[in-house]
């Protein structure tokens, strides 16, 4: 439902080509090609789409979550002669499925919306569907990290508030020790402002969501994308091995691995502490 909206807002932004020109007269192909890559790479666009299929990752990955750890699903799931593996991959695979085919289509229909919206047919379809696909291939890796995440968090908890919270301190904790050092910074030490873009340069370098954002909007290297590849293939991997090793009694608890609370607790409390006392 979200992912429909894409080819509609690429018709309404081409829509406003010609508004950008300010000659009075027939536009060549080049020039209407040029227009139409400014509009379907627009960084903005590309932002929210990003937010939107972080959304849709994160609410997808709490749901398969939610089913594999939920005591009533479990139970019957536990019951049938599949190993837990392969129960995860089966529920991972039909959903990354769902979304590829969705993104894929709705994708393929932008392509098609600018090479008839524009005029010019089938001219520069190539560059078309180059900026196109190489956007749907770096929200597929953003996909699958916000999924990932949040599934990692529904094998640490068992309720969906701390699932909720760990989702949010997985995905987002160098951004709020950012903001801690920041605001430490700031108050106490002003002259040395200077170290906030390099701060922030950093905390977004290891924040994946953060830096995969980032990377819809400019041109990543074949280190950004071999490192994503890397960070949900390490990510499934430990999520794998926590679902087989997660006791299905403890489902209601609020973390369900004792060493992990503990360590969660002094790295929540710090942030926590400064951001309630400032």
């Amino acid at each position: 439902g979200f992912l429909i909206m894409m080819p509609v807002a690429a018709l309404m932004g081409l829509q406003s080509v010609p508004v950008y020109i300010p000659e009075v007269r027939e536009l060549t192909n080049d020039e209407i090609l040029a227009y139409v890559l400014r509009i379907i790479g627009s960084p903005e666009m590309r932002v929210v789409w990003g937010v939107v299929i972080v959304g849709v990752g994160m609410l997808s990955g709490w749901i398969m979550g939610k089913s594999l750890t939920n005591k009533v699903h479990s139970d019957f799931l536990h019951c049938l002669p599949i190993r837990r593996e392969a129960i995860f991959a089966t529920k991972f695979l039909t959903t990354l499925i769902d979304f590829v085919a969705a993104f894929l289509i709705n994708s393929l229909l932008v392509v098609a919306a600018c090479l008839v919206s524009s005029g010019i047919g089938a001219y520069g379809i190539g560059k078309i569907f180059a900026s196109v696909f190489t956007f749907f291939l770096k929200g597929l890796l953003l996909y699958i990290t916000s999924f990932s995440i949040t599934n990692l968090a529904c094998m640490l908890a068992g309720t969906t508030v701390m699932q909720i919270f760990l989702t949010a301190f997985l995905g987002f904790a160098p951004l709020a020790y950012y903001l801690m050092v920041y605001g430490i910074t700031y108050t106490y030490a002003n002259n040395l402002r200077a170290e906030y873009y390099y701060t922030f340069e950093f905390s977004e370098k290891i924040c994946p969501i953060v830096k995969q954002v980032h990377m819809l909007i400019t041109d990543a290297s074949a280190f950004d994308i071999i490192s994503a590849i890397l960070l949900d293939a390490l990510l499934i991997f430990i999520t794998i091995v926590l679902y087989r090793v997660r006791k299905v009694e403890r489902a209601g608890t609020p973390v369900v691995f004792t060493p992990v609370a503990h360590v969660l607790k002094y790295l929540c409390i710090i942030p926590c502490t400064f951001f309630f006392g400032f």
